[in-house]
């Protein structure tokens, strides 16, 4: 007890010599734009009415605005899996509401793509690929016509 007491006089008579001191640090964190593209289309569909679903495309983004891009590998047309001169099946496609959209036509889908721009966070769109006649009403040849569709999505 007496210890304690002459502690408390020796601070009492000399005052505290503590001094305080303070380091302020700063945290960051960069969040770089986060787009991820989901699909439920197949690596293959079969057509075989003249209008199929052949599934969806969902985007998802963190705020970051985005471009999804449609690109027909033959200008918008199934072409014969064997090179057959002049033996097109044109066919349009459906992107979510849009209807219509005629790759072929380098005038409104210029590079045969087709785009779309958003911010949504998130966003579906259903695929569909219409043709609008048949193939013997085209007097096309028996066959495979193919085509490819390369769906990207990049920042905007």
């Amino acid at each position: 007890m007496k210890k304690s007491l002459a502690v408390v006089l020796l601070i009492a008579l000399f005052g505290s010599t503590v001094s305080a001191e303070q380091t302020v640090v700063q945290l960051k964190v960069l969040v770089d734009n986060s787009l991820t593209l989901t699909s439920t289309v197949s690596p293959v569909v079969t057509l075989t009415t003249l209008d199929t679903t052949i599934g969806s495309v969902t985007v998802a983004s963190n705020g970051a605005a985005w471009k999804l891009a449609v690109l027909s590998s033959n200008g918008g047309y199934l072409k014969p899996a064997e090179s057959v001169a002049g033996m097109y099946y044109p066919y349009t496609l459906t992107v979510g509401t849009v209807a219509e959209i005629n790759l072929a036509d380098t005038v409104n889908n210029p590079g045969h793509t087709y785009t779309v721009t958003g911010t949504a966070a998130s966003a579906t769109f259903p695929l569909s690929v219409q043709f609008a006649s048949t193939p013997a009403a085209l007097g096309l040849a028996a066959g495979t016509y193919i085509d490819q569709l390369y769906i990207t999505l990049s920042a905007n």
